[in-house]
């Protein structure tokens, strides 16, 4: 029997077998690590090889593979050093230091911290995010006059009484002190820190942490957790009563992003048995309530968020549309009035989100650029003393810092490695750093072009790929800068599945008329008000959703052709073939079990 993994991450989800409960799987797409739930039967790491969803990591019984000569130790130097100043995904760094933006705990909290022991402007006024920038830095003003968008745009945030990301923080700070820590005195933490865990506690017994559905689904336990949540969602509610919201967030190697690990592991998975509770009671327009809740979530983590924020806000919307609304839409007093609702909260979500890659986009060619020039100048992250302290806080402390990952993935061990930084940053010219400069500001602008393509084409795709890449030394070596085909891909998809979350709620209030199952979506859309059929992002000929009566999980639902441009009817799920080659992103009416 296998059973479903979402990564806490990125969002990615994995098929797996039942031999790895208990365990810890790697993420292909960013490398975090992914916490199986269960009881452990047998050692996954000897089969992972097996799964080719999974990129098996070096384990202590692995012999270490002899090192081969160099042909090219210079442009090897390059390349390791290049590898770890943009975040290479298939090696894992840029994976790793997301992962260490993401967390709460000590990993981040030690990577961030400097040798007096600060994090962040000791100055600063709390809550607020260590190392939060508002401008362009004064460093970067030259390299960035010649921006593909508007950087005056990129760094206006809404008036305070307007903008909701304080209040957030505070919000969340109730939900999880743990993760949000960086972002309040050291004194508020102290203060709450036992009360969280003990809630935490709670939370994690009834879902664990990155699992996928309850294990517990007593009424009594849940309400008992929810009613100790009931100020953290006050101070939420309130939050959203602002109408806009950016954070005021860091650019560089180090970005802890502790408001959306708080976001995917807390709050969604309170929400989602709140939401199921008031079901169970018949609370329908309070369900919504909390669906809208969550989607306002989903989208106000996207500006100026980086690759790993986009992914996760849509991977929030994909389980909103697939697991969450069909359970709406089933709930015994449904009504057309609640169906009316729903579609203007998820028309309000599509009108109102930002784009994923374009936002992700424009925050990480100021953070390549930012990278570069720390790199170029030894400075930052990278000046000497800086890599020194992260070095000796691995040693001591044996946590995954970008010092430990610079080691292990590019120099191979930790004897010399300062030694080894030194001489490989040597190697690097002006004329280096100027053509890495020279591919971003190429780049970039395809990129954002690329991303304002209403629908997905192989054109599109091709230009992306092209774009993904920087050269490297003089020998043209080229290394990916992050994955932009898959967010690419993603973002679509996350459209296909609210425009197909639309056209379920159509045809929920089509039975609920007792006309039955309508025969295509246009009668149907037309008699709820809609002007026509949502758009299918991966037709050709920007062509409607499409009906079918015969989901691979029974019954009926919606469904996008997806990326593979081929029609199946509705009767091949995509996210079922393993290789995602094959198949239909399908939307089924019906509700998975809770």
């Amino acid at each position: 029997m296998s059973l479903n993994i979402s990564c806490p991450r990125c969002g990615k989800t994995y098929r797996i077998g039942d031999e790895r409960r208990g365990s810890a799987v790697p993420c292909k797409l960013c490398g975090a690590r992914i916490r199986v739930p269960g009881t452990p039967q047998a050692d996954p790491w000897d089969r992972l090889e097996q799964d080719a969803d999974f990129v098996p990591a070096a384990t202590k019984r692995r012999k270490r593979r002899k090192k081969r000569p160099s042909a090219a130790p210079k442009i090897m130097g390059i390349v390791a050093i290049c590898v770890l100043a943009v975040g290479v995904i298939g090696a894992g760094i840029y994976g790793a230091v997301t992962w260490l933006g993401s967390r709460g705990g000590g990993a981040t909290e030690m990577a961030l911290r400097r040798s007096d022991g600060s994090i962040g402007d000791p100055n600063r006024k709390f809550p607020s995010f260590p190392y939060a920038v508002t401008t362009v830095p004064t460093e970067l003003a030259e390299v960035t006059k010649n921006a593909p968008f508007d950087l005056k745009e990129y760094f206006t945030f809404p008036a305070e009484a307007d903008n909701a990301a304080k209040p957030y923080l505070i919000a969340m700070f109730e939900f999880s002190p743990e993760l949000m820590k960086l972002c309040f005195s050291p004194d508020d933490v102290k203060l709450r820190l036992s009360e969280a865990k003990r809630r935490e506690e709670m939370l994690f017994a009834i879902w664990p942490r990155n699992g996928e559905r309850p294990v517990s689904v007593n009424p009594q336990r849940i309400d008992a957790l929810l009613t100790e949540f009931d100020p953290a969602f006050k101070k939420l509610e309130q939050a959203q009563a602002r109408p806009d919201c950016v954070f005021e967030t860091p650019i560089g190697l180090m970005t802890p992003s502790p408001h959306i690990m708080t976001t995917r592991e807390v709050i969604l998975p309170l929400l989602r048995l709140r939401i199921r509770r008031r079901l169970e009671r018949g609370e329908i327009g309070s369900a919504i309530d909390d669906f809208s809740m969550a989607l306002r979530l989903s989208r106000d983590i996207r500006p100026r968020g980086d690759t790993i924020a986009q992914l996760s806000s849509i991977s929030i919307d994909k389980t909103l549309c697939t697991e969450v609304l069909p359970r709406l839409l089933a709930a015994p007093r449904f009504t057309q009035q609640h169906c009316a609702r729903l579609v203007r909260v998820v028309q309000e979500h599509i009108r109102s989100a930002r784009d994923p890659m374009m936002e992700a986009v424009k925050t990480e060619y100021l953070q390549f650029h930012k990278i570069l020039y720390e790199l170029e100048h030894r400075s930052g992250e990278f000046s000497k003393d800086r890599i020194a302290e992260l070095l000796q806080a691995t040693e001591e402390k044996l946590s995954p810092t970008p010092g430990a990952l610079f080691a292990l993935r590019t120099l191979g061990d930790y004897q010399d490695v300062q030694k080894r930084f030194d001489e490989s940053i040597s190697e690097l010219s002006g004329n280096d750093f100027r053509r890495m400069r020279h591919d971003i500001d190429t780049n970039i602008p395809k990129l954002l072009a690329a991303a304002r393509e209403p629908k997905y084409s192989e054109s599109s795709v091709q230009v992306i790929r092209a774009s993904s890449t920087i050269r490297i030394g003089s020998a043209l070596q080229r290394a990916m800068i992050v994955p932009y085909e898959a967010i690419h891909k993603s973002s679509l998809i996350n459209k296909a599945h609210l425009n197909g979350a639309i056209c379920l709620i159509v045809l929920k209030r089509s039975q609920l008329s007792g006309r039955g199952v309508p025969r295509d979506l246009t009668a149907a859309c037309t008699e709820a008000g809609l002007p026509q059929v949502p758009r299918d992002p991966f037709d050709s000929s920007q062509g409607p959703m499409k009906l079918t009566t015969r989901t691979p999980a029974g019954g009926i639902g919606v469904y996008s052709v997806g990326p593979n441009f081929t029609d199946e009817r509705g009767t091949i799920d995509w996210y079922a073939d393993r290789n995602r080659r094959n198949g239909d992103i399908i939307i089924p009416l019906r509700p998975p079990s809770w």
